[in-house]
């Protein structure tokens, strides 16, 4: 998602005719150029912000979609931290990405934040909500080296499966944008994630070999579950969040 949004952001014409010359991209396309910028401008730019009150989290995060509470796993993952949580919040849907490039990001108090990690423990620190309180430094030990397969590793064969293996769904059933947009949107996505994910290392591998780590990852979850209710015993905690984020899609 992040990519996503942070390649939309500095989409250009040129890098657009790029795209048409580089790919051989049928003439049709070509008009796409012209209506793409449009998006940019109708989806991308920044809204009129609304009354902020003190104490409540701003959460911008994707809009939902028909599959699920959000196409994002982090965005899921840390909506549902606050739901569970108790804190405080609003949301508000679109494409704006924070100062890094991310979603999710939040607003509370002037502050800003991105990167989901980073607001859970700042919201933990601040507000103490009984989900983070209680376990010992061995169950966070295990949490931490659960969150950090599902973020690393796991999210990148959902990404990869989705945007490059199924480009032709997301265009249907998730960006929601005229056929030739569609088409060369998703086509610039799917170029970027290629190279992100031969840089993380995880692209460099075959189809096959990518469900065969992402399969062991999941078997590995299922393992350590088992008849527990939730991962870490009796209580919902934070890594439950990631976990159903990362699940729902």
């Amino acid at each position: 998602g992040s990519v996503f949004c942070s390649l939309s952001r500095n989409m250009s014409v040129e890098s657009l005719k790029d795209l048409v010359l580089e790919n051989r991209v049928p003439l049709a396309a070509v008009v796409a150029i012209g209506i793409a910028v449009v998006v940019k401008v109708l989806f991308f730019s920044a809204r009129p912000r609304s009354p902020r009150k003190a104490g409540v989290v701003i959460l911008h995060q994707f809009p939902s979609w028909k599959f699920g509470p959000n196409a994002s796993p982090f965005c899921l993952r840390l909506q549902t931290f606050l739901n569970l949580s108790g804190i405080p919040y609003e949301v508000e849907e679109g494409l704006k990405m924070s100062k890094k490039d991310k979603q999710p990001w939040i607003e509370i108090d002037g502050e800003e934040m991105s990167d989901s990690g980073f607001i859970i423990e700042f919201l933990e620190k601040k507000h103490k909500p009984e989900i983070s309180q209680g376990f010992s430094q061995t169950d966070l030990a295990i949490a931490h080296f659960i969150e950090r397969m599902l973020s690393e590793h796991t999210y990148w064969a959902i990404v990869l499966n989705r945007w490059v293996d199924n480009r032709k769904l997301v265009n249907k059933y998730m960006l929601g944008l005229p056929a030739p947009v569609g088409f060369v949107v998703s086509t610039l996505v799917a170029r970027r994630l290629r190279k992100a994910s031969h840089a993380h290392g995880i692209g460099r591998h075959s189809h096959e070999e990518i469900l065969q780590l992402v399969r062991a990852d999941l078997t590995a979850l299922s393992a350590f579950l088992g008849s527990k209710p939730f991962l870490l015993g009796d209580r919902v905690a934070r890594v439950d969040c990631l976990a159903f984020g990362m699940l729902a899609q």
